[in-house]
């Protein structure tokens, strides 16, 4: 696993990503593969990721999220 990855925090907006994480199609690894393929265009999500966008206040960190998963390469 990619170094940058490993020292990424435990939690996110206050969302933690490893403790009482409930399993669901659309978790934040999926999401943020989809906000890449559609260009960072929230519009263009599937209810369930845009609520899951919405949880993790994605909005006010998506430009930096882009810029850091173009720069390693993918998710």
């Amino acid at each position: 696993m990619s170094k940058r990855i490993e020292k990424m925090p435990d939690r996110i907006m206050g969302r933690s990503l490893n403790y009482k994480v409930i399993p669901t199609v659309c978790n934040l690894k999926n999401m943020l593969s989809k906000l890449m393929d559609v260009n960072g265009d929230f519009r263009q999500l599937k209810q369930w990721e845009k609520r899951s966008y919405k949880a993790y206040n994605i909005d006010d960190i998506k430009l930096n999220i882009l810029n850091q998963i173009k720069a390693i390469g993918r998710l």
